[in-house]
């Protein structure tokens, strides 16, 4: 009796977990390695809530102020060029009521309503690649990866 792989879910394939958080600094060398193996161009967009001092604080306190950095949201997408173009847009997941300043995974965004078998088989094959570069990632203990930050205006 031949023995026969289950079938994937839509969620299984277009979902990544992460098997530790991983905070700014860190995401940043998880693309900075995805840009490498692939490779590929990532582009993101970074944002986090702060909340400076507060009335009931300035009111007892009025020589400090807090900050406070709350929730943070990434998203973005990645483009493959190649042996062929794709584009897989992404947003980073979070635990909510845990750290809100560290993700948890991966998900890549697909029309609502799309079976797995509506999607492009090159989307599927760069979902399932990216999958299995972050488990190497993850094994090799999250190698440091040389990047060149350009300097702001």
């Amino acid at each position: 009796m031949p023995i026969t792989q289950p079938l994937e879910t839509l969620e299984e394939i277009t979902k990544i977990q992460f098997p530790q958080e991983l905070d700014r600094e860190e995401v940043l060398n998880y693309f900075a390695f995805l840009s490498r193996q692939v490779p590929c161009a990532i582009t993101s967009k970074f944002g986090q809530f702060v909340n400076v001092g507060s009335r009931l604080e300035l009111e007892e306190n009025p020589a400090e102020v807090s900050v406070d950095y709350g929730t943070a949201e990434w998203s973005g997408s990645l483009a493959k060029t190649n042996a062929g173009f794709v584009i897989a847009s992404f947003t980073l997941a979070r635990n909510i009521g845990e750290s809100v300043r560290k993700f948890t995974g991966m998900s890549f965004f697909t029309t609502p309503g799309d079976t797995l078998q509506q999607l492009n088989p090159a989307e599927v094959r760069f979902y399932r690649d990216l999958k299995q570069l972050t488990q190497e990632y993850f094994v090799q203990g999250c190698p440091e990866v040389s990047k060149k930050y350009v300097p702001e205006d």
